[in-house]
């Protein structure tokens, strides 16, 4: 299984690490370049800026889309994944930012007691879609930083005319790895 979590996270570097032999703290899998004023998109014309911001991730969305079609793992594994990589991302490249991984269903533990910069939210009777449109609205009505990542097409044409930034899912994670 290829895990997209960098550092001591990582089961193989957790178990290497040895807090009483010196030396023994092993350096993060993944190194990601320091963050500059504006990341660019190859492609893209959207630019995601270092600026802290909020980013509302369609959790399900972001896994189906793209990560299943080029990891091999089980679907809930591959979000908690994802998690614990948006809060690394949070307190590494994008300093300062948080994000908001919004899942269809209810509750379920998927290792978000562990984050600092990610709040998980669970639709339970609602949809994701809803919840996403509906913080992401309000945010930018606010003239509050706000990025919605999706491969919704239906979701990215009713935020952008709302004058929401969006980025599809594929772009967000190429432009991090």
């Amino acid at each position: 299984m290829y895990n997209i979590v960098a550092g001591w996270r990582s089961p193989v570097s957790r178990k290497a690490h040895n807090l009483e032999i010196a030396g023994s703290n092993p350096a993060p899998a993944i190194y990601f370049a320091a963050p500059k004023a504006v990341f660019i998109i190859k492609g893209a014309k959207m630019r995601i800026s270092a600026k802290p911001s909020t980013y509302i991730i369609d959790g399900l969305n972001f896994v189906r889309s793209y990560l299943l079609k080029t990891r091999y793992s089980d679907e809930e594994s591959l979000i908690s994944q994802t998690a614990l990589w948006l809060d690394d991302l949070s307190q590494d490249v994008l300093l300062g930012s948080s994000f908001r991984l919004v899942l269809d269903g209810g509750f379920r533990d998927i290792g978000q007691s562990k984050m600092q910069r990610v709040n998980v939210i669970f639709a339970e009777d609602r949809t994701a879609d809803d919840i996403i449109f509906e913080q992401a609205s309000y945010m930018s009505q606010n003239r509050l930083r706000v990025c919605v990542v999706t491969s919704d097409g239906e979701l990215t044409r009713s935020l952008s005319e709302r004058g929401v930034k969006t980025l599809s899912c594929a772009q967000f994670f190429k432009a991090f790895y």
